[in-house]
C-alpha cells in the first residue's frame, strides 16, 4: 500500500513539474451545460460502452486469473507473481499501443482491440483446464 501511493506522489509531482502550465487555447473554462451537451453525441456513448466493455474484460480476467492458475491449471502458487507480472507488462504495451492505434483509427481500433481481447478470454477458457 505505501508503496503505491508513494507512485502515486511521485506521478503527481512528476506531472506538476513536466506538463506545461498552459491551459490551451481559452482561456474560460468550459460551461457545465457544454459538458453535458457532448453525451448528446453518438461518438461519445459509442467510445464510453466500448471502452466499458474493454475494462470489464480486463478487470474478468484479472479477477480470476489467480484462482484459475492455482485451482484449475495446478500452476504452481510461487509461479504466479511472474504470471501476474507478465499479464501488467502485457497490459503496459497495450496502453501504448493502444494509444497509438486510437491515434490513428479511433473507433476501428476499439472495435479490434476489443474482438481481439474476447478472442483471448476464449483462448484462455479454452487452455485453462490443461495442466501447466
Amino acid at each position: 500500500f505505501w508503496v503505491m501511493g508513494g507512485l502515486g506522489v511521485a506521478a503527481i509531482a512528476a506531472m506538476l513539474a513536466l506538463l506545461p502550465r498552459t491551459a490551451g487555447s481559452s482561456n474560460s473554462p468550459a460551461s457545465l451545460s457544454h459538458e453535458v451537451r457532448v453525451l448528446g453525441r453518438q461518438q461519445v456513448w459509442t467510445s464510453l460502452i466500448l471502452m466499458l466493455m474493454l475494462m470489464i474484460g480486463q478487470f474478468g480476467l484479472f479477477t480470476y486469473i489467480t484462482p484459475t492458475l492455482l485451482e484449475v491449471t495446478g500452476l504452481d502458487e510461487s509461479l504466479v507473481p511472474w504470471v501476474l507480472l507478465l499479464n501488467g507488462v502485457g497490459a503496459t504495451i497495450g496502453v501504448f499501443l493502444g494509444g497509438k492505434l486510437a491515434d490513428w483509427k479511433l473507433m476501428p481500433s476499439l472495435i479490434t482491440m476489443l474482438f481481439l481481447q474476447a478472442l483471448m478470454l476464449g483462448v484462455i477458457y479454452a487452455v485453462s483446464p490443461y495442466p501447466v
